[in-house]
């Protein structure tokens, strides 16, 4: 059952000038000052929690990459505390921006798949906030662009922001635009930008962006092409 709305009227006198609202949930990260012990616990909490979770059956980004970086994390920050090297607190730093991406990423997803529903996001280990947010329909992402980097297999694709929004999914196939391939979920993320790497070289990828907000998703954006190196 979707959550009521509520009517408010901006003026007495005018029986159109009101907005609608409706409390939506949004997945709570929770990364924020968390040291890099805390934050690699924290990852590795999340790994449990979703690990044949019924309710999230591909995770994006997948457990086993969020394990891995949580695994070089605790490394990394071992050696630095032994050592102090300014090499080693550079590389503990990098693993440490890694693994926040990956959580970040990973909250998105489950943003995307719980349709508002608390108890799955806690199931996955997030909390979540209501949040007060004009329920009208989010437009389609204009402006999107995907252009080649000097990087082998890697393709940096921006769009413009929607208001409104909670994530956004982006999506690829890799034939002609032409022709009816399925779409594939590429990625979730609450951001109007993204890097996508380890993509097959000299082959063109088409990609869309659809937005997602109180009210569902919406209409696909046009599509973007490149072909990286």
């Amino acid at each position: 059952m979707q959550p009521p709305l509520i009517a408010v009227r901006k003026s007495a006198g005018d029986q159109h000038a009101h907005a609608m609202y409706t409390r939506h949930p949004t997945v709570c990260h929770g990364t924020k000052r968390l040291k890099p012990a805390e934050l690699a616990a924290r990852g590795m909490y999340h790994v449990r929690m979703m690990t044949d979770n019924p309710a999230f059956p591909d995770p994006t980004p997948s457990l086993q990459e969020l394990s891995d970086a949580c695994e070089e994390l605790e490394l990394a920050s071992g050696i630095y505390t032994f050592n102090k090297g300014r090499q080693d607190l550079e590389a503990r730093d990098a693993i440490y921006r890694t693994t926040k991406h990956l959580i970040v990423g990973l909250a998105g997803y489950v943003q995307s798949m719980i349709h508002g529903d608390h108890a799955l996001a806690m199931s996955a280990g997030f909390h979540v906030k209501k949040k007060r947010q004009p329920s009208v329909p989010v437009q389609a992402p204009q402006s999107v662009v995907a252009r080649c980097t000097p990087y082998p297999g890697r393709i940096e694709l921006r769009w413009a922001g929607v208001r409104h929004h909670s994530v956004y999914d982006v999506q690829i196939r890799t034939t002609d635009a032409g022709n009816n391939e399925q779409w594939v979920l590429l990625y979730t993320t609450s951001k109007n930008h993204l890097t996508v790497e380890h993509l097959q070289s000299d082959v063109f990828h088409t990609f869309r962006v659809v937005a997602h907000g109180a009210l569902g998703a919406s209409p696909v954006s046009d599509m973007a092409s490149a072909k990286p190196v």
